[in-house]
């Protein structure tokens, strides 16, 4: 616990900021939800690459607008996981006060990439709109010259053909059926890649190129990797510890480790279940979560929670007491067994000597 800092001086500093930064947290969260309401009903996107910066660039501003709003919702969040960390670094010396720098990393990092990346999708959509009817006009051109090339290439290929069917049939051999064999497969073949070429979108690939351009959606994506890593940390460490110092209870805290996890396994999901654990948490810390509060917080202490198996300390042991009347009669003290022959130094048990029957006649 901090020396310096008195029980009476941890309370009030506690209670000072216990509400506000439950608030953070609940307003974090709505701002988080606010903006996917407004990202749904701007973005219009569906088939592909072109259709998607083609629907950003309609409703760029308001795509953008949803971007910083989700951006500030979630660096609301480092609010809660400070203040979650200095109670839990006040109430051990365990806690290591490096790691208070993963409340700030994850959150932070994370927000900022994804603005970032925003602001490089819209840069690459203008792009694409000017360009695009370039593209457009340049696609007939190249698809009529590659008909024409097929068209030859066929009557050519046909020609041969029939040039081997004629001296097949001159020479009336297997020599030319095999030849007429080989020029009917080349033929299929041809035909066969003039297809798959015409199903080439010169549009889809002008969109795939602005993307993997764009430096700032590069940018975007270098900031958001680590902020994930390091919301991974802090969502560990952090509930772990409040856990541990009996700020929250088991299963929040699980709750809380296992939804940090669930960021690189489950992606936007993790991070929408992720933003309702922030919000239970801000209705408990601001004290509107029914059951209250754990007991720890206003004991100013540690308090664990028991472990698996460890019996309740509210709840009454069965038994007649007589062990504890024995104890408190002999001054706590244990004495020989007088159910075993033999005390605990080897001496004989005390008490008459047993009577010796007489014999009769």
């Amino acid at each position: 616990m901090e020396s310096s800092v008195s029980k009476s001086e941890l309370l009030e500093r506690e209670s000072r900021g216990r509400r506000p930064a439950g608030l953070a947290a609940i307003g974090g969260a709505l701002l988080f939800a606010l903006s996917i309401v407004l990202q749904q009903s701007g973005f219009e996107g569906g088939g592909g690459t072109a259709d998607e910066l083609s629907s950003y660039h309609d409703h760029a501003s308001t795509l953008l607008i949803s971007s910083i709003i989700g951006a500030i919702g979630f660096a609301l969040f480092c609010i809660p996981l400070y203040f979650l960390f200095r109670a839990a670094s006040a109430r051990s010396d365990r806690v290591r006060r490096a790691f208070v720098a993963f409340a700030f990393i994850g959150p932070i990092l994370f927000s900022v990439g994804q603005v970032v990346a925003t602001a490089g999708i819209g840069k690459a959509a203008d792009k694409f709109v000017d360009q695009a009817p370039a593209v457009e006009r340049q696609a007939p051109d190249t698809q009529a010259t590659g008909g024409d090339e097929a068209t030859t290439g066929d009557q050519t290929t046909t020609d041969g053909g029939q040039t081997a069917t004629e001296a097949a049939k001159d020479a009336k051999g297997e020599k030319g059926e095999e030849t007429v064999t080989a020029n009917t497969e080349s033929t299929e073949t041809t035909t066969g890649s003039d297809s798959s070429s015409d199903d080439d979108d010169p549009e889809e690939k002008l969109a795939d190129d602005l993307v993997d351009d764009e430096s700032l959606i590069s940018t975007g994506t270098s900031l958001r990797i680590p902020g994930i890593f390091g919301l991974l940390v802090g969502m560990i460490y952090i509930p772990l510890w409040a856990m541990r110092t009996g700020l929250m209870t088991r299963f929040w805290s699980s709750l809380g480790m296992a939804l940090g996890v669930s960021i690189l396994l489950l992606g936007p999901i993790g991070i929408f279940m992720l933003v309702i654990w922030f919000a239970a948490i801000g209705l408990q810390l601001a004290g509107w979560w029914p059951g209250g509060r754990p007991p720890a917080w206003e004991a100013g202490i540690a308090i664990p929670w028991p472990r698996a198996g460890d019996p309740d300390p509210d709840t009454t042991l069965e038994g007649s007491g007589r062990e504890l009347e024995d104890d408190a009669g002999d001054g706590g003290m244990e004495g020989p067994d007088v159910d075993s022959p033999a005390s605990g130094n080897g001496a004989p048990p005390q008490g008459p000597p047993p009577r010796k029957r007489k014999r009769r006649r």
